[in-house]
Order: C-alpha cells, then structure tokens, then sequence
C-alpha cells in the first residue's frame, strides 16, 4: 500500500509505545519488520529536510540552520510537498488482539490504523 510521508512521520511515536509493550513473540518480529521499513523512509526524508534547511536557511551556531524569514513560505510549501510523498510499504496487518497490552490513547490508535 501506499502512504504519506506525512503519515509515518504522525504515527512515528506511537509506534515507539507499541514496540515498547509486552507482546507475543511473532507481534514483536512483525511489528519490528515494519518499524524498519519505516525508518528506512524517514532516514531519507530527514536527509531531504536538512538539505531544504540549507536551502532555506542560514547557518546558526554549530550545524543548526533558521529559516529565513523571506524564505518562510517557500520553505513551508516545499516541506509540505515534502510530507506528501507517498511511499510504498507491504505490510503485514496486526490483528488488534494481538497488541491487547499496549496501552494506547485513542489518537494513537488512530494515528496506527492508518498504517
């Protein structure tokens, strides 16, 4: 399937207190599996993002970099362009009952059954 960068990224914590819950052994590899495809595609949207900081931006102290406030709405679109890249993942679907002790808000819940 297919989704946005934009999504990874929102379910990105949510998925971190997932992997943090006691689960049943093949949960956990499949969760883990996942979790690696999606951090493959985040690697690659940080690095894009810096370069769009560099572009944008100007050199602070050490290497951070503020966007310049003439460059702020370029900035915002071409990181919104950014964040809709879609991105092909084949995931394998979890069955809620197997995450029964995770405790999840119901946001991240949301935010997972996207992906």
């Amino acid at each position: 399937m297919e989704y946005e960068l934009r999504e990874l990224i929102e379910g990105q914590a949510a998925f971190s207190k997932l992997l943090n819950s006691e689960l049943p052994v093949g949960t956990a590899f499949k969760l883990s599996k996942l979790v690696k495809k999606i951090d493959e595609n985040l690697f690659h949207y940080q690095k894009v993002r810096g370069d769009l900081f560099k572009k944008f931006g100007e050199k602070k102290e050490g290497e951070k970099y503020v966007i310049k406030e003439e460059n702020i709405i370029e900035f915002n679109n071409e990181q919104d362009k950014l964040l809709s890249e879609k991105v092909e993942l084949n995931i394998v679907q979890v069955k809620l009952s197997e995450v029964t002790n995770a405790k999840l808000t119901p946001v991240e819940m949301s935010l997972l059954s996207k992906i």
